[in-house]
């Protein structure tokens, strides 16, 4: 084996020696100590070297074997040494209101070092708008509204705020020592992205509403009012009504109704009005604020102040008015229902028959009395030849007369020939009078008919509403030197 190979193994085994007895320290120092006094005796080693975490470590590991005010000591002693006032002042506390044994020269010590903490321990006072989790430099110390400020080693800090449906803020502060306070007051906005949306639904005109406390308008509300989330209170007050409340619990982003139907509060001492409606229309039926009334018959007592008026009735549209009722009077409402559309459809199909029908009246009784007065000019025309004719047969039928068909004279033959030329003319004669007579009652019933269409025309009420399509006829008679017209005039 040459020397340089030698070496190298004497090299190779030093380094493999000395990996194994580092090994073994560090698994010996791992191990957890099994007995108080070995943790404390290890604890005070790690102390003096500097490595307080680890010391601080083995003490409590001590103190939860074996409690003791030593070991208490020992903790309080290295907090101190770690530069956090605020858990060594706790672990002195708990030394001096121990009851177990300590060497007096400690509790000496303690007290010292308990007193010479307190220049370096303040208070911190959060308040915030919301109730909201508090953090202080990162660390989770509660929620607000706090009972009593925050103990907190003197210095800068960084102050957080964090709640449900709200923006996180921070803000740093420097809390003085000898317990000086500093106050941090944050003003949490509402999250937009998570904000829920709250429908006040309420026929009550004037009422205020408020959530939690808060005015945030009158009713009816232009929108839905954004909330956070969270518990809210919602409430809807206005004289002469009952308070109402409801309480609702809103998640982000969330769309809630919250409806509101107060009854009128008999025992408030709130001014009094009277709503006088005047419709002119019988069985008219009253709302007021989404509440029924039934039918009107006499003016209705309100609270003073606003409301909605809805009238309603079968064969008329639906109205709605917005009255301020005034104290102690009468406050009239005074308006015209328009009909319906039901009704004004079968007020249009009523006028439509009845004006059909005057058509019809005018145009029969036109004809008709047109045809009637034919008949008795046409008549009147032929009486008096008939009648003429009628006298020369009786005059020749004259006993003793010395006519064709006088008695005394006539055969058997000529005597029937004479009354069969008698009865002729006197039929003729019954005819054309009857023929006049028709002709008289039918002209006068045809004026007359004449007469009712053009009444029912007259009195026929204009549409509201006329389609310029819709087709319009009316007869026309006239009479003159040449005889008489009828026809129709008109557009189709």
């Amino acid at each position: 084996m040459t020397y340089r190979r030698i070496v190298h193994c004497l090299v190779l085994a030093t380094a493999l020696l000395i990996s194994s007895g580092g090994a073994n320290a560090d698994e010996a120092d791992s191990k957890d100590c099994g007995q108080a006094k070995d943790c404390l005796a290890r604890g005070l080693r790690l102390s003096q070297s500097g490595d307080y975490a680890a010391a601080l470590g083995d003490f409590q590991r001590a103190n939860e074997l074996e409690p003791s005010r030593l070991l208490l000591y020992h903790i309080a002693l290295t907090y101190k040494a770690m530069n956090k006032p605020i858990e060594a002042e706790d672990a002195f506390d708990r030394v001096s209101s121990d009851s177990g044994p300590l060497k007096a020269e400690y509790v000496k010590r303690a007290r010292a070092a308990r007193q010479e903490l307190e220049a370096k321990v303040g208070l911190v006072d959060v308040k915030v708008n919301v109730a909201a989790a508090i953090e202080v430099d990162g660390q989770g110390r509660g929620d607000a509204p706090l009972k009593k400020p925050l103990r907190v080693a003197a210095g800068e800090h960084e102050v957080s705020v964090l709640a449900p449906g709200y923006l996180p803020a921070k803000q740093s502060t420097t809390v003085p020592g000898q317990g000086g306070r500093a106050d941090v007051v944050f003003q949490l906005q509402p999250d937009p992205a998570k904000l829920a949306l709250v429908t006040i639904a309420s026929g009550l005109s004037g009422a205020e509403v408020r959530v939690d406390e808060e005015l945030v308008g009158t009713t009816p509300l232009a929108g839905p009012v954004k909330l956070p989330p969270g518990k809210h209170t919602i409430e809807l007050r206005r004289p002469g009504y009952m308070d109402g409340y409801r309480q609702v619990e809103l998640t982000p982003g969330t769309r809630v109704t919250v409806a509101f139907n107060p009854d009128e509060d008999e025992s408030d001492s709130a001014d009094r009005g009277r709503l006088v409606v005047m419709v002119g229309v019988a069985g008219v039926r009253v709302t007021v604020d989404g509440r029924s009334h039934g039918v009107y018959r006499k003016p209705i007592s309100l609270p003073a102040g606003p409301h909605l008026i809805g009238l309603t009735h079968p064969d008329f549209e639906s109205l709605e008015r917005k009255v301020d009722i005034s104290a102690s009077g009468n406050t009239e409402l005074n308006v015209s229902l328009q009909p319906s559309k039901v009704t004004r459809k079968a007020e249009a199909s009523r006028e439509n028959t009845r004006k059909s029908w005057a058509t019809a009246a005018i145009i029969t009784g036109a004809v008709v009395a047109a045809g009637s007065a034919g008949l008795l000019v046409w008549g009147q025309s032929q009486l008096p030849a008939a009648n003429d004719k009628l006298s020369l047969v009786q005059k020749d039928a004259v006993p003793n007369g010395g006519g064709d068909c006088d008695p005394s004279r006539a055969n058997e033959l000529t005597a029937r020939l004479c009354r069969e030329k008698m009865t002729s003319a006197q039929n003729d004669v019954d005819k054309y009078r009857n023929l006049r007579l028709v002709g008289i009652i039918g002209t006068s019933a045809g004026v007359a008919l004449v007469g009712v269409g053009i009444v029912l025309r007259l009195t026929h009420p204009a549409p509201a509403e006329k389609d310029a399509e819709e087709a319009q006829l009316e007869p026309v008679f006239s009479a003159g030197p040449y005889g008489a017209t009828l026809g129709l005039r008109g557009r189709f």
